[in-house]
């Protein structure tokens, strides 16, 4: 989860110029459209197991498929700029954190490197008591994750903590879209602290409307799967057959 540019670095280690010995790596090598972890090591730990087996890797070792995509992911990376990206954007979440966390009476501690963030919830900033036992959820942190939800945000909710990880494709445009997009639903449903309004002296809850996003393109004029690239199936979430030369 901290690597592979999440946090604006190939790895998070990397911020603070440390070489470990041995590191292993999973998810972000292919971004998680094929199953596929590796372990990297120092050079003179690796010429040891030139003469010597390594005792390492399952029956899916090497796989041929997973290797290609993991190859095309960072192919991406390198070409599209993500760890840049990462890095300007960045700095605009840990600024928005910021000022969440001077704002907000609930906020105990907001931290994030790249776009790796997390937001501690407090019942009270003095005591630092948490929103969520240890180990443990309250009805506050699961009414606020059914809150995300309902408003289209799937995040991590665990304990008292939020977990904020945009893509490391998130530019600055589509994020004021998103807010923009908020505060318009909020302005046609009434304030957004459960958005109740008044109906014969009851409280009835308002049903968000959906929003219908045009189509960028009709399917008849998309082309065959067979002559996608593998790089625009990896952005689209699927994965098509590998040609080799």
């Amino acid at each position: 989860m901290a690597g592979f540019g999440r946090t604006g670095e190939w790895f998070a280690i990397d911020h603070w110029k440390v070489v470990p010995d041995i590191i292993t790596m999973a998810k972000g090598l292919t971004a998680a459209y094929v199953q596929l972890g590796a372990v990297g090591m120092r050079r003179e730990l690796a010429d040891k197991f030139n003469d010597k087996v390594f005792y390492g890797g399952l029956t899916y070792n090497s796989h041929p498929l997973a290797c290609a995509a993991a190859l095309a992911t960072i192919k991406v990376y390198e070409d599209d700029k993500l760890l840049e990206n990462a890095r300007r954007m960045g700095a605009v979440m840990k600024q928005l954190m910021t000022d969440l966390a001077a704002k907000h009476p609930s906020v105990g501690a907001a931290r994030s490197i790249g776009l790796f963030g997390l937001v501690e919830l407090v019942r009270d900033k003095a005591k630092r008591e948490p929103m969520a036992p240890f180990n443990g959820t309250s009805d506050e942190m699961a009414a606020l994750g059914k809150f995300f939800r309902q408003e289209g945000l799937y995040t991590f909710v665990r304990l008292e903590h939020v977990l904020h990880e945009p893509a490391a494709v998130h530019h600055r445009r589509a994020a004021a879209r998103r807010v923009r997009d908020r505060r318009s639903r909020a302005r046609d449903h009434g304030p957004r602290r459960g958005r109740l309004a008044s109906r014969e002296g009851r409280h009835v809850r308002k049903k968000p409307r959906r929003r219908q996003r045009p189509r960028k393109w009709s399917f008849q004029r998309r082309p065959p799967r067979s002559q996608r690239p593998l790089r625009f199936l990896l952005r689209r979430g699927t994965v098509a057959a590998i040609r080799f030369p």
